[in-house]
């Protein structure tokens, strides 16, 4: 069997339809029926035609296939794998990308986390949430919840008894072009979209640029009147 050279994934993505290659990466999702997801330094790709039992998230493998592109997804097709004997290593979501995330060239396949205001969800027929649309800064992101897809500390779609509209959510998953053309982040768990509290001090509303924190000079000048109010104490008892 002939060597190939091993291409970064964020050039794999960009390469030509049709082309064997070999990539070597991190297993960092296992939970699709179709596919599994494989991301090294550079970015992350779907991996179709798998057809072993899939390893577990943070797995090293070396993959030789045949490159397709399918709705702007790049996905490498196995013909053959190894596993190269490597610790495990599970790579951190990348953040920060409402702006980047519909071009597939950027963030296709990647692990990405998300964190906005609901604006909607969608159930299907038995009310479990397949579709939520969360806004940050005037950027709206979807996350899609596969059929399948369930909380693995429950073993069920549990969405519908935790999102609400207008609540703050973070959600984790993979970046996927589906075939209207919407870039959604996909989740490989239920687990991983989760409510983000609102954070408020009693003594001050919320602020408009930022609900989730307190003010700072109310902070401070709570600090202030109880630090007073301490060595005034501690004057009063020298005096006595």
């Amino acid at each position: 069997e002939a060597t190939l050279p091993v291409t970064a994934i964020a050039d794999l993505r960009t390469g030509t339809d049709g082309q064997l290659y070999c990539i070597r990466g991190y297993v960092t999702a296992n939970t699709f029926a179709d596919v599994l997801y494989l991301q090294d330094s550079t970015g992350g790709v779907a991996i179709g035609d798998f057809a072993a039992e899939k390893p577990p998230v943070g797995t090293a493998l070396e993959i030789q296939g045949i490159l397709t592109q399918e709705n702007k997804n790049a996905v490498l097709k196995v013909i053959s794998y190894k596993l190269p004997d490597t610790s495990m290593h599970r790579h951190l979501p990348i953040t920060d990308v409402f702006s980047t995330l519909m071009n597939p060239a950027i963030h296709g396949g990647d692990l990405v986390q998300v964190e906005g205001t609901v604006v909607s969800f969608r159930t299907d027929e038995s009310g479990a949430v397949r579709k939520l649309v969360l806004e940050k800064n005037g950027l709206f992101a979807a996350v899609f919840i596969d059929e399948g897809i369930v909380s693995n500390s429950l073993g069920y779609n549990d969405l519908s008894e935790r999102v609400e509209t207008g609540k703050i959510f973070r959600a984790i998953g993979l970046v996927h072009m589906r075939e209207d053309g919407v870039a959604v982040v996909r989740v490989r768990n239920c687990d991983e979209v989760v409510h983000v509290p609102v954070i408020r001090y009693y003594w001050e509303p919320a602020l408009p640029d930022n609900p989730r924190v307190g003010d700072p000079m109310g902070l401070w000048l709570i600090t202030l009147i109880l630090s007073a109010g301490f060595l005034t104490c501690l004057r009063r008892k020298k005096i006595m």
